[in-house]
């Protein structure tokens, strides 16, 4: 079986947004720091505690964000950045008040997928719990999925690729690294609650 390092809850960095608060699940290159922006990727949750909010402007990163409790409404400042959800379809856009013609997508816990540019003013409404995945804009490309209770998944990592995969209930992650051909098949099983998987890539020159 691949070798995997272990995160724990109480071994993530939490620090506060103007929303709610964060926790780092993992960074890459390992001692990157977020406040810096000298990370190539980084995978953390976050609360929004408040009614509506706005998004902290990353122009340098490509993020993903989904729910994982909580249903959230975002917008985008005139539209920009605005793209299509990596997973199910969005409902019909309709105008946000303070964003013009700016429309919204839904985002529903444990199902929607959303990947937008992060320079994009973006606006919240609704409180909720989330996962993000960031990615340095031409250094690397990843995605998010969730795996369901019962599911399994299987899959081969390659070259300059990171597997992640985090509990949603015990609040820990497993990482797992290219190393070796012959030693880079993962098989998962959710056999005891729901989670979500994060596949990333380094984009080499």
């Amino acid at each position: 079986m691949m070798k995997y390092r272990e995160f724990l809850a109480q071994d993530m960095k939490s620090s506060v947004w103007s929303g709610g608060t964060t926790t780092e699940i993992a960074i890459s290159p390992e001692g990157a720091e977020y406040a810096q922006r000298d990370f190539t990727w980084r995978v953390s949750t976050a609360t929004v505690e408040l009614d509506e909010s706005n998004f902290t402007l990353l122009p340098d990163y490509e993020r993903l964000i989904a729910s994982v409790d909580g249903v959230m409404l975002l917008s985008h400042e005139g539209n920009s950045g605005l793209a299509a959800p990596d997973s199910h379809t969005a409902p019909g856009g309709c105008a946000v008040p303070g964003f013009g013609n700016a429309s919204e997508v839904r985002i529903d816990p444990i199902s929607t997928v959303y990947r937008f540019d992060g320079g994009a003013k973006t606006h919240c409404v609704g409180r909720a719990s989330d996962l993000n995945l960031m990615l340095r804009k031409g250094r690397a490309e990843g995605k998010m999925e969730f795996v369901r209770l019962g599911e399994r998944v299987k899959f081969r990592l390659g070259p300059d690729e990171t597997a992640l995969i985090y509990s949603i209930s015990g609040k820990w992650a497993r990482m797992y690294e290219y190393n070796d051909p012959a030693d880079a098949e993962i098989e998962f099983f959710a056999e005891d609650g729901d989670y979500a998987l994060f596949r990333i890539s380094i984009v080499r020159e």
